[in-house]
């Protein structure tokens, strides 16, 4: 009687323990995301989240950048190993699509790795509008890794490199407006060790430098457009300055 007793005891707690499991595992994201939202601050308003915990799906929106669109993700179970909740994050809008790795460390630290980013010029274009400038052409953000604090939200590291596929600019150019080809330009993206700002020189395929373009941790973006792009276009320039002088600053409140 009493190892009949046992032994219906253990399956009682092996039974509870497997269901405990089974409603860990069926838990719905919408659930475990209204216990999290009030401990981390994201720069971006996240709603209508759908699916279970481990793997679903969600719709984002930043007003102050007029963006939104929607999120995947799937779990990432390795990442536990190195003590960091990590999944496969599919981000997508309008304007733009990008596929990382995601980690989130308990010190409130997100982790992307091997980022992959693809941005249309109609989301530039919205950037040049004030100049009259515009754009045709993608810009791709290869291999991508970033460490990001998000209370309070700053960029500690980040690392990448930036290609524009080419294309034809329009831009003014007195009481005229011009057209010129462009050619395929590199940046390097990087993190300021000092100022902490984001700074991504652009070049040449042959390494000529002609922007700077940069993201402060107060959230004003901007770049500097330098005599040598200038000269690609085939403008002429009044002055006398040198190829590497940057004779055009455009910056803006991007959050």
């Amino acid at each position: 009687m009493f190892k009949w007793l046992k032994r219906t005891g253990s399956l009682w707690v092996i039974g509870l323990i497997a269901y405990s499991v089974f409603l860990f595992v069926q838990l719905p994201a919408k659930t475990l995301w209204g216990w999290v939202k009030p401990a981390v601050k994201l720069p971006v308003n996240i709603e209508n989240v759908q699916g279970l915990w481990w793997k679903g799906s969600a719709h984002w929106y930043l007003h102050s950048a007029g963006l939104d669109g929607g999120v995947k993700w799937n779990l990432n179970f390795t990442s536990l190993l190195g003590g960091k909740l990590g999944a496969e994050l599919q981000l997508q809008s309008t304007h733009f699509k990008a596929e990382t790795l995601v980690k989130i460390s308990p010190s409130k630290q997100l982790y992307l790795d091997d980022a992959t980013f693809n941005v249309n010029a109609q989301l530039i274009n919205g950037q040049l509008q004030s100049m009259g400038a515009s754009l045709s052409g993608d810009l791709e953000l290869r291999s991508t890794n970033a460490v990001i604090a998000l209370e309070p939200f700053s960029i500690n590291k980040l690392e990448g490199e930036a290609v524009w596929l080419g294309g034809e600019a329009q831009y003014p150019a007195g009481n005229q407006r011009r057209k010129a080809e462009i050619p395929i330009l590199v940046g390097k993206l990087g993190r300021d060790s000092k100022s902490g700002n984001v700074q991504m020189p652009v070049t040449t395929t042959e390494g000529e430098s002609v922007a700077d373009v940069y993201l402060k941790k107060d959230g004003w973006g901007g770049v500097a457009i330098k005599r040598r792009l200038v000269d690609i276009i085939g403008e002429q320039w009044p002055s006398r300055a040198a190829p590497d002088d940057s004779i055009f600053t455009a910056e803006e409140k991007l959050f």
